[in-house]
């Protein structure tokens, strides 16, 4: 190993190392599709971002102390807490599932589909699913959320 390798070697530990504890990816959160669950948050959180929102809804609860997730779809995502000046502060892995399941990928030639089985299975949407499949689940998933946060309707 030459010295300038192993600089860069020393220099790359030096950095990881100097993160913050909570900074670093922590082992996945299982939320269960159509549940939600409260999680303590770091302090001084001020934004989360969740990275696929189809999965997956968030929600800070007043006081910035915990939050709630709510499972809208099978699959998985992040979720990344910033403090007010923009800092990340944690970064976690959130799975949405069933209490039991499996994960199927059905392949017809060039098509595939994927399947969430427990027991029934259901459609879900992965990248790499044929386009008819995947605007189906999805436009299912799309509707089945609108009508879970429609106004009731006066009779």
């Amino acid at each position: 190993m030459s010295l300038r390798t192993n600089r860069l070697s020393i220099l790359a530990v030096a950095l990881l190392t100097s993160l913050p504890l909570n900074v670093r990816a922590e082992g996945p959160i299982v939320v269960h599709l159509d549940t939600a669950k409260i999680v303590e948050l770091p302090e001084n959180v001020s934004t989360i971002i969740i990275g696929n929102p189809i999965v997956l809804d968030a929600t800070i609860l007043r006081g910035g102390q915990k939050m709630v997730l709510t499972g809208k779809s099978f699959g998985e995502t992040n979720l990344i807490a910033l403090d007010q000046s923009g800092t990340a502060i944690s970064e976690t892995r959130i799975k949405v599932t069933t209490l039991q399941g499996v994960n199927l990928t059905l392949q017809r030639g060039f098509e595939r589909e994927s399947w969430h089985c427990s027991p029934r299975c259901e459609p879900t949407a992965a990248l790499g699913d044929t386009a008819r499949h995947m605007s189906e689940t999805l436009g299912q998933a799309a509707t089945r959320n609108g009508a879970s946060t429609a106004a009731p309707r006066n009779n």
